[in-house]
């Protein structure tokens, strides 16, 4: 394994986003530079590992690089895998690291500033509510698309251009393989607009589809 050390920035006890080169807000415009589409800077360091017609990114909300790497001594298997890695480059997340706003930026190639979608909950004041981010629905409510069912778009809220638009437009096929649970909320429906959703139960599940 090829490994380069990295250490971000921080405030405090807080990691800050490196945008200039290491985050996931890069990774997405690496994905998009690999299939040719002309985007702002992407990951640096990863030399000839995407030079590939087929890419998988494996996406495991909440667990951190130094989780990981604490975890090789308890989980031997963790430590084999990471020892068969051709590269290991640590990245930043975005500000703030919460999963609605990690996805949105994955998935739509904008930092939290550009998108807006900055929390599980959030305050929109045009809609004079507190808003779940993930159903589209005030967060006092239970259920999907509360707003949608009064004729509000999710465009209102949501980026509709998506890596996968551009990705299809150069011919390149892509999909997300999501749990079942969680491939109908509005938020899935419009971050993976553009890519074929793929539906599991279980992991086993997850990785036939892979």
């Amino acid at each position: 394994m090829s490994a380069e050390q990295f250490e971000p920035k921080r405030l405090g006890e807080v990691y800050l986003p490196d945008y200039s080169g290491r985050s996931l807000y890069n990774l997405s415009h690496t994905l998009l530079k690999a299939f040719g589409a002309p985007v702002d800077q992407g990951i640096s360091g990863l030399g000839d590992v995407l030079n590939h017609s087929r890419i998988v990114v494996l996406l495991i909300d909440g667990l951190g690089h130094r989780q990981l790497v604490s975890a090789t001594g308890r989980i031997p298997a963790v430590g084999s895998s990471l020892s068969r890695a051709k590269l290991s480059l640590p990245i930043t997340s975005v500000f703030p690291s919460t999963t609605s706003t990690v996805l949105t930026t994955l998935n739509t190639g904008l930092v939290p500033a550009k998108h807006g979608v900055i929390g599980f909950t959030m305050y929109v004041k045009e809609l004079g509510s507190v808003v779940n981010s993930i159903s589209f629905s005030p967060a006092s409510e239970r259920g999907e698309g509360a707003f949608e069912r009064s004729g509000l778009q999710p465009s209102y809220l949501y980026p509709q251009r998506t890596i996968y638009h551009e990705l299809s437009e150069r011919g390149v096929y892509t999909c997300v393989v999501t749990p079942n649970y969680l491939a109908n909320t509005v938020l899935s429906k419009t971050l993976y607009n553009g890519a074929e959703r793929i539906k599991f139960n279980q992991l086993s599940d997850m990785f036939v589809s892979l």
